[in-house]
């Protein structure tokens, strides 16, 4: 009976209280998962400087008591500042010094977590990683991703940290496409996307556009597979300004050298090779294919597959990249509450 009086006295007060908590835990969580990121990523860099940092930042963090830190954020850091005319009560008092300890303290935890997340590939991945990997002698010769698996490595290119795999499977549709994977800061890969197209030729040339996510870089790949009786191929290229219905088309021969590779192409280069101007509102893009011998005659239906299906064609991204997104939008939506409230505090400020 004592405690519902309390509470039925005292309950505007709690409600005030759990707006406060409620107000701290939004921003110290924003604050944290930003520094939570960059210290994650200082523990698994190359650079020693930056991980000693980092060791120093979460071991002081995570080896103190979180009461400790307040009362050092709040009287120490307040009393040492004060001589250069700083006082917590510019910026909010004691809010603001027990979001600031909240997010450091948080953000210690939650770099371990992102290092931790960052290192833990477990073992099947990457022996799936590792076999996507060309051979280290450096030839373009099939070989399994793992024992019994219909799908092999064809070709390998890169692009500053992008990472292409030229793939083939041994089904009804000849299935062929591209693995996307990304070199992160510490020297390792990390699966980013895949497309996965019919292959028409039972021997020939795979071609498709790539837009990298999160980078300016638009490239064509152009890939081989089982080439050794072919001399060449002629690509038909289309073009056409962005907003016009008015397409160009572009004749291109390629002589073949290897059986199996894959070149990627710079979109920006192609438009200079096939004499157009670097203009990004000029969209480019691969048409029709011709397989060609040594006296240029066309030998494509010599290759034809009547067996697969080419009326589909996709792709998929990696479980990472959706989490990555999902986390994004978290972290943007905590930013937006963060910002509104800072203008409804500078609103009631002002009032006052």
């Amino acid at each position: 009976m004592q405690i519902i009086n309390v509470l039925t006295q005292y309950y505007p007060s709690f409600f005030k209280a759990l707006g406060v908590t409620l107000q701290m835990t939004v921003i110290s969580l924003f604050l944290a998962t930003i520094l939570g990121v960059i210290f994650g990523l200082f523990k698994v860099s190359d650079f020693k400087a930056l991980k000693f940092i980092a060791n120093i930042y979460i071991d002081i963090i995570r080896g103190t008591p979180l009461l400790v830190q307040v009362f050092i954020m709040y009287y120490g850091v307040g009393s040492m500042l004060r001589p250069y005319g700083f006082q917590w009560n510019m910026i909010g008092g004691a809010f603001s010094a027990g979001c600031v300890t909240l997010s450091l303290n948080a953000g210690a935890y939650m770099a371990e977590i992102i290092r931790g997340g960052i290192e833990a590939v477990d073992k099947g991945q990457m022996e799936a990683a590792a076999d996507y990997i060309i051979d280290t002698d450096g030839n373009n010769s099939l070989h399994p991703v793992r024992p019994g698996d219909p799908l092999h490595v064809i070709a390998s290119g890169k692009v500053k940290n992008h990472l292409f795999i030229f793939y083939g499977a041994e089904d009804r549709d000849n299935i062929h496409g591209l693995v996307h994977l990304i070199q992160g800061i510490n020297g390792k890969y990390r699966l980013s996307d895949a497309s996965l197209n019919p292959f028409p030729y039972t021997a020939g040339i795979y071609a498709e556009q790539l837009r990298v996510k999160g980078s300016n870089l638009e490239l064509l790949a152009l890939a081989g597979h089982g080439c050794q009786d072919m001399d060449a191929f002629r690509i038909t290229y289309v073009s056409s300004v962005e907003g016009s219905a008015k397409e160009t088309t572009h004749e291109q021969v390629y002589q073949i050298e290897e059986a199996d590779f894959l070149w990627l192409k710079d979109i920006k280069e192609l438009r200079e090779e096939l004499g157009l101007e670097d203009n990004a509102r000029i969209r480019l893009s691969a048409g029709e294919i011709q397989l060609l011998n040594k006296d240029g005659n066309d030998i494509t239906s010599q290759f034809k597959d009547p067996f697969v299906s080419q009326g589909w064609g996709g792709g998929k991204g990696t479980a990472e990249m959706g989490l990555l997104y999902v986390l994004m939008g978290i972290v943007g939506g905590l930013g937006l509450i963060l910002i509104r409230y800072l203008l409804y505090d500078d609103k009631n400020h002002g009032r006052h």
